[in-house]
């Protein structure tokens, strides 16, 4: 690149200007950092803090950067003296050692040549003169200034140490207190996290988190302008930039240092020019991966080998049966690999599935065993990359290599046979984005949608989407109007602006919306809860219970799957807060039989007393803490009916919420007292 020069593998040879131009995510954390630092120069007291995160996350990067901003800072540079350790330190064996390659760090980042010399007098001494000529020279070269040591791979360092230098650097920091440590590591270790350590609790860690597309399109836009190619820049910001992102964001798993290398496929259109340069990065790529795979014991390497040969997520007790060790085992040493980035877990139901973390390392070790086949993580590749219209113009070409026609026809037959990848991978964002309430990445991932299929049912699809939304934002408020414009007769599109027309508090439109889309026959998810709601804003209760009962009798009672339960859920808990927004005791008192009637007949009381606990236990309005709403309840239901056990729950759950009295929950069932109490503790900021 021109204007930016990137370094993959060695971020510290990387100028200022370029490690902030392509720099993101972890603002807040540096200038965090940062001020930390700055109160161990200039305070009494010293902080010591520890990056955790696997290769290629950005630690260097990271550490590069805060130093940078150090130097540029006068004050800072005055009150410090700063000794920045080679990132690999393989002569670390003592405490000694670590003394002398602290001074060095030292002499070399000040050119200061009488230390030197008084570094190098110390090789006549015997070792334990040495330590202790070593530590006084530091101390002394301080003038009463703060060290800042920065060191990378800690626990490779403290390895070297070993228990006694461990105990002796730990001793040294006690003594003087003039030192600030700011590290890394590829995952926790022995060192610091066992109690019987000598540094247990002594640092302040921070997890290092990958990338989300979000920050990958950033990260690449900003690699687009440091090499002056703003069109590039720009494209990447589109539908059509974004689909390429999530291609290389599906190889690089989050991992900062590959979409580095990867970032040079953005430019590329044909296909000619993509397969031949792919596999000469695979090739590239390869010592890395076999470097890593080093770093792991026999029994590590075992279990990642076999998570290469298996495309599919797996259970540990299928991992551990395919390696012959027990369950235990095999859960201990995956545990250890998803700590230092290897593997990433997720969860299905009790058990715990295992893939690797970056896919791009399962294809160069495909690469090298030569199977004779496509390799499949590239096909998938090239699905996200092209439609499937480009494709099969590419299949086409006479010019294709055999390495590139294998390539593109089983990309080809994959596409056929199976609904477009892109769309299940902007759908995939599209949930990411509601659970985190990331709207501006919401935002953009419906604009995506759109853009893979602007027909009527690709609006309508997003429009189910978002309808579960009950946040109103101007960016999803732009994509309904679009839609609307370009099919003005869809009922659907209709029913979602009521529905989001009401959420921001514009009832009578809603109304109006909505009994129109009704009438025209839509069948958007929530339509007839909103409407409920507005009418109820609007006065007109007696419209609105009837909707509501309406809704709650055209669910099935035996909702097997987990949206059918989700569906009589919402269909209970939206009117009840509606209910109880209102504020209205005597509309409680009014409401109550009516809609304990309809939960009745059609068979849902279970659903209904989940709502109940589920309001008791958040407070999800602020008239939920008035046991009135309660009250209206207790007198529907008979006497004797288990649902006044319910009530008497839900009216527990609002007390505790209150007042944090665990004796109100005395008669609480335990194994519901205790999620309860969590549940308490977390709202309330206590774990």
């Amino acid at each position: 690149m021109n204007a930016v020069q990137l370094s993959w593998f060695t971020p510290s040879l990387m100028s200022a200007e370029a490690l902030e131009a392509l720099f993101v995510q972890r603002h807040a954390l540096v200038d965090r950092l940062v001020d930390l630092v700055r109160e161990s120069a200039t305070g009494d007291g010293r902080h010591q803090s520890l990056l955790v995160g696997p290769r290629g996350i950005g630690k260097t990067h990271l550490i590069s950067l805060i130093h940078h901003r150090i130097q540029a800072d006068p004050e800072l540079r005055d009150a410090l003296r700063i000794a920045w350790l080679r990132e690999e330190e393989w002569g670390v064996s003592s405490f000694l050692e670590l003394l002398l390659r602290i001074l060095r760090a030292l002499y070399d980042g000040y050119d200061d040549p009488e230390l030197r010399e008084r570094t190098d007098a110390l090789f006549d001494l015997r070792p334990d003169e040495a330590e202790e000529g070593a530590a006084t020279l530091v101390e002394e070269f301080l003038e009463g200034r703060t060290l800042l040591l920065l060191a990378e791979n800690l626990d490779d360092i403290f390895r070297g140490l070993g228990k006694d230098g461990q105990q002796r650097l730990r001793a040294h920091l006690q003594d003087h207190g003039s030192w600030s440590i700011l590290a890394t590591t590829q995952a926790l270790f022995g060192g610091i996290s066992l109690q019987t350590s000598s540094f247990y609790g002594f640092f302040r860690i921070e997890h290092l988190q990958e990338l989300n597309l979000g920050e990958a399109v950033e990260l690449l836009q900003r690699i687009a302008r440091g090499s002056g190619d703003e069109a590039l820049a720009d494209l990447i910001v589109t539908p059509q930039g974004r689909a390429r992102v999530r291609a290389v964001h599906e190889l690089a798993g989050g991992n900062h240092r590959i979409y580095v290398m990867l970032s040079r496929f953005l430019t590329l259109e044909s296909f000619e020019d993509l397969v031949e340069p792919f596999f000469r990065l695979l090739d590239e790529l390869t010592p890395y991966y076999q470097e890593r795979m080093k770093y792991l014991s026999p029994q590590q390497r075992k279990l990642v080998d076999l998570l290469c040969d298996d495309s599919s997520a797996l259970q540990v007790k299928e991992i551990a049966r395919r390696c012959f060790v027990t369950q235990q085992v095999a859960s201990s040493q995956l545990k250890q690999l998803r700590e230092k980035g290897y593997v990433r877990s997720k969860r299905r139901g009790r058990d715990s599935l295992y893939v690797l973390r970056e896919p791009l390392m399962k294809m160069c070790i495909d690469v090298k065993r030569d199977r004779g086949g496509p390799i499949r993580l590239f096909v998938d590749f090239l699905r996200l990359w092209f439609t499937t219209a480009e494709l099969e113009g590419m299949s086409t070409g006479v010019l294709l290599s055999p390495l590139e026609r294998e390539h593109v026809e089983a990309a080809l037959v994959a596409s056929r046979a199976d609904p477009d990848p892109r769309l299940a991978a902007v759908k995939r964002d599209i949930g990411i984005a509601i659970d985190a309430k990331n709207w501006p990445a919401l935002a953009r991932a419906t604009e995506d949608l759109v853009a893979i299929d602007p027909t009527e049912t690709g609006f309508v699809l997003l429009i189910k989407v978002l309808a579960r939304i009950r946040t109103p934002f101007p960016e999803i408020e732009a994509v309904v109007d679009k839609a609307r414009q370009g099919f003005p007769d869809s009922a659907d599109l209709l029913a979602f602006s009521a529905i989001y027309t009401g959420a921001k508090g514009e009832h009578a439109s809603a109304v109006e919306m909505g009994r129109r889309a009704s009438r025209e026959g839509a069948s958007i998810f929530g339509l007839e809860h909103q409407l409920a709601i507005s009418l109820l804003h609007l006065g007109q209760r007696e419209e609105a219970i009837e909707i509501g009962e309406a809704a709650l009798l055209r669910r099935p009672p035996a909702a097997q799957s987990t949206e059918g339960e989700a569906a009589v859920m919402a269909s209970i808990v939206a009117p009840l807060g509606a209910l109880l927004e209102t504020g209205d005791a005597d509309l409680w008192k009014w409401a109550a039989p009516r809609w304990y009637a309809s939960v009745k007949k059609g068979d849902h009381v279970k659903h209904w007393s989940a709502a109940l606990l589920l309001l008791g236990t958040y407070g999800l309005t602020t008239n939920v803490r008035e046991l009135s709403w309660l009250d209206a309840w207790s007198e529907t239901v008979p006497e004797g009916d288990p649902a006044q056990v319910t009530i008497a729950m839900a009216r527990a759950f609002v007390r505790y919420r209150e007042t944090g009295d665990e004796s109100v929950l005395m008669d609480v069932p335990l194994v519901v007292r205790e999620p309860l109490q969590r549940i308490h503790a977390s709202l309330s900021g206590s774990e």
